[in-house]
C-alpha cells in the first residue's frame, strides 16, 4: 500500500506474483502475463478505477481465511481517499499469496 499511495511503480510490481489476475467487482478480468504487462497497464487501469480525485489509500482490515506454511487466502478491506481525507470508496476482497 505503501508503494501504491507513494506512486513507487517500481516498488508495487516488486509486491505481485505474475502471472497477476485481477476480478472486479463488475465480473471484468484483468490479466497481466508478465512483470512487462504491469508496467505497461497496471497503472492506467488504477487510475481509471480510482478516479482523478484518488490521493491514497488505508487497508482497513484484514482476516485470514485459511493459511499454511506456505500460502495463505485474506479477505480484505480498503478505502480510498481524496487529498482531503474524505473517503471515495471502501471495497472488500478475497486475496490469495
Amino acid at each position: 500500500m505503501a508503494a501504491l499511495n507513494a506512486g513507487d511503480d517500481e516498488a508495487l510490481f516488486d509486491t505481485f506474483h505474475v502471472p497477476h489476475v485481477r476480478i472486479s467487482g463488475t465480473g471484468a478480468v484483468a490479466y497481466y502475463a508478465t512483470r512487462e504487462d504491469l508496467e505497461e497497464n497496471y497503472r492506467r487501469e488504477f487510475t481509471a478505477r480510482a478516479g482523478d480525485s484518488w490521493h491514497h489509500t488505508v487497508l482497513d482490515w484484514t482476516q485470514a481465511l485459511h493459511s499454511s506454511e506456505n500460502k495463505v487466502h485474506l479477505f480484505i478491506q480498503w478505502t480510498r481517499y481524496d487529498k482531503d481525507g474524505g473517503p471515495l470508496a471502501t471495497h472488500q476482497a478475497p486475496c490469495g499469496s
